[in-house]
């Protein structure tokens, strides 16, 4: 179930008014560290109940947003976040009966169906195919996010939206690994407005025509992602690539970018995770080295008692 939401039916409501919201509920999940899946949902029922309803007001988006949040998090996390907790992200706006009286007609609304969005499971399908690193993985997560923001992608299919975030990846490696590997100094001067990622660099060393990309990149790799690709256009792929890379230079120097900063976070705990890791590792060479330099020097000396004794046996 796919539903745009139709902005017509409701008078003070705009498209900047749903990316304030889905920008506010990524770092609301990010507070609370429910897992993407759950974002996704919640994003999926304000759209449905968007597209069903009319004359909402813009007041009570926030409420929406906590409520549909609330729904998903219900639905797919093992422990969901307290009214009261919700309540409080809002300023106390809502009371508790507020939100549990509008789960109810959200509920209504949606019919009580909850589907969960399967885009996350293809993007995650084709990763395990084409092999891509966990920098990659992320950061074209982060792209995943940054379209839920714009609601001009509904016009495009989810598989194509996913196999357009695979192809800048696979297009654009250069790039990637400079921004990935220097991730300090992105994080260092992000909170610059002044500052923006080389964006013109980025589009000058990356293409969407075969053949002007081919001399960067693996042109068969290419080519067996779009054997997976399920319609024989594939000009779809490279049109909705490009509204991608415009969404994302926009997006970098907007004040809506909680899905960038989220990504620069998964690679500063990408980081800390590994030093911890190696020096985990490192401790227990170091335990091991030591345990079998202390094993050694026992055995010498077992050895020269050993021989003390057979001598002594022998004098004797």
């Amino acid at each position: 179930m796919n539903i745009k939401p139709i902005f017509a039916n409701h008078f003070d409501i705009k498209d900047i008014h749903r990316t304030i919201l889905v920008d506010w509920l990524i770092n609301v999940h990010l507070y609370f560290k429910l897992s993407d899946e759950c974002l996704y949902l919640s994003i999926k029922l304000i759209d449905i109940f968007l597209a069903r309803t009319t004359n909402f007001s813009k007041n009570k988006l926030q409420l929406l947003g906590i409520c549909s949040l609330q729904i998903a998090s219900k639905y797919i996390e093992q422990i969901h976040p307290s009214i009261n907790d919700l309540s409080d992200l809002c300023d106390k706006c809502y009371e508790k009966n507020d939100i549990i009286q509008f789960e109810k007609y959200l509920l209504q609304v949606s019919n009580y169906i909850i589907e969960q969005d399967e885009v996350l499971n293809y993007y995650d399908l084709l990763c395990l195919i084409l092999k891509f690193n966990i920098k990659y993985y992320y950061f074209g997560k982060m792209l995943l996010d940054l379209t839920l923001l714009d609601i001009n992608f509904y016009k495009y299919q989810k598989n194509t939206i996913v196999f357009s975030i695979c192809y800048i990846i696979l297009s654009n490696n250069k790039m990637l690994n400079y921004m990935t590997d220097n991730f300090d100094v992105f994080i260092n001067n992000y909170t610059d407005e002044n500052y923006k990622l080389r964006i013109n660099d980025y589009q000058k060393n990356c293409s969407f025509t075969k053949d002007e990309f081919c001399h960067y990149n693996n042109l068969n790799i290419i080519n067996y992602l779009f054997s997976f690709y399920p319609y024989k256009d594939n000009s779809l792929v490279f049109e909705c690539s490009k509204e991608i890379i415009a969404l994302y230079e926009k997006m970098i120097i907007s004040k809506y970018n909680s899905a960038i900063q989220k990504y620069f976070i998964q690679l500063k705990e990408i980081k800390e995770d590994y030093i911890i890791e190696r020096t985990n590792e490192i401790s227990e060479e170091n335990h091991q080295l030591s345990f079998s330099y202390f094993s050694k020097n026992k055995i010498q000396e077992k050895d020269q008692q050993l021989d003390e004794n057979i001598d002594m046996i022998i004098i004797d």
